[in-house]
């Protein structure tokens, strides 16, 4: 349990079926501390257990997200999305993604939501991770978001656009030359890294703007990154948990307001970020995945570790399940079934199986069926 006095987290311990809570002030200059820093359930269901540790936890007021049952699941997820970061990662724009919409009308693929991924805000000249300003970037979007999203919606049929920001401004957070900090001094901080976020007792008017601004464009949800690192930059400066909860607070309550709650909270792993979510009820646990770099598949053994930290809270209450899986690490001559999927995803598998979740598992089965008759793969080979 985190409260804005102090951090608890459960680590390993010496003593043999036993584990440490570890009690970190959340504040400089504490000597003492009170308070109740967790919450146990047994139960012979390990979901049970996970559940009612939760529910206890969030009816005493010592957590703000409720249940998954609680929650909403915002309706157009149901749909087959597309995400434009693993197409075009920093260099999107307007015509790359009116590109790829006829890309898909030709091939028939009905897409029902998009997000406009990292890529779309004006970036400093001086830092390629911090921003100058909240509006997108007019050389990227001549049109604006507005019109771009309009062609979207009205050309293609697209029923929900959403975008992406950062909870701390950018990756670096807001650059401190840009127009963004120089007009609003006010409501930033300069943390322990140098890098200037939103200030935890400005954060609701500051994203607030932000996000109404992007709702006037047509956007119809967000996806909030680099949560966890609001943690990181405040961490040993005075109030830092009440800050980090509080600014974690005010973003979900902006968003809630703007978009009805309709988030995509991302790589936000700790129970900071967590546990104080009233309102959204998405969230992306795993680090960044590049499908087109195999030194990516090495780190999903560690990726899958650190998934599994998460899974009581995700099964608890954020997701709708979540399923893991492990294989060894990546190498295509012992790893086979690794080498399998990848070449089914990659070479066997159509833009068009995925559509729906019938065509897919049929799809897939088809072609399983079919290794040794029809298809083949030379496993000592990296294809």
């Amino acid at each position: 349990i985190c409260t804005e006095s102090y951090d608890a987290k459960i680590k390993p311990s010496d003593e043999k079926n036993t584990v440490r809570i570890c009690v970190v002030p959340g504040q400089t200059g504490v000597k003492e501390l009170s308070g109740v820093c967790a919450v146990i359930a047994m139960d012979n269901d390990a979901y049970k257990a996970i559940h009612n540790t939760y529910d206890y936890a969030f009816k005493k007021g010592y957590i703000k997200t409720p249940l998954r049952t609680k929650k909403k699941l915002p309706e157009v997820y149901h749909g087959l999305g597309w995400c434009t970061w693993n197409a075009f990662y920093h260099n999107v724009t307007e015509e790359k993604i009116v590109s790829k919409m006829e890309e898909f009308r030709e091939k028939n693929i009905p897409i029902k939501w998009i997000m406009i991924d990292d890529g779309w805000g004006c970036i400093s000249d001086r830092s390629q991770f911090q921003i100058t300003s909240i509006y997108e970037d007019s050389n990227k979007f001549p049109n604006g978001l507005k019109g771009c999203i309009d062609i979207l919606k009205n050309k293609y049929h697209v029923e929900s656009v959403g975008v992406w920001h950062s909870q701390t401004g950018y990756w670096q957070g807001i650059d401190p030359e840009g127009l963004l900090y120089q007009n609003q001094k006010n409501k930033f901080i300069n943390t322990n890294f140098e890098y200037i976020i939103p200030k935890a007792q400005e954060a609701y008017d500051f994203f607030y703007t932000w996000h109404s601004y992007l709702r006037e464009q047509g956007v119809d949800f967000v996806k909030i990154d680099t949560q966890g690192n609001t943690y990181e930059f405040l961490n040993g400066m005075r109030n830092c948990v009440s800050d980090v909860i509080k600014i974690q607070e005010a973003v979900d309550e902006s968003a809630y307001h703007n978009f009805d709650g309709n988030v995509i909270n991302c790589m936000g792993m700790c129970n900071l970020n967590v546990n104080f979510k009233p309102y959204s009820a998405v969230m992306r646990m795993s680090d960044d995945f590049f499908p087109d770099k195999e030194e990516h598949f090495c780190c999903l053994g560690q990726r899958s570790g650190t998934q599994m930290q998460a899974y009581g809270r995700a099964q608890s209450n954020l997701g709708r399940g979540l399923f893991l899986f492990f294989l060894l690490p990546y190498s295509p001559h012992l790893n086979i079934a690794g080498t399998l999927w990848r070449i089914l995803k990659g070479k066997w598998l159509k833009s068009t199986d995925y559509m729906y979740t019938d065509s897919l598992l049929y799809a897939t089965g088809r072609a399983l069926a079919a290794v040794g008759s029809e298809l083949y793969i030379n496993f000592a080979y990296v294809a």
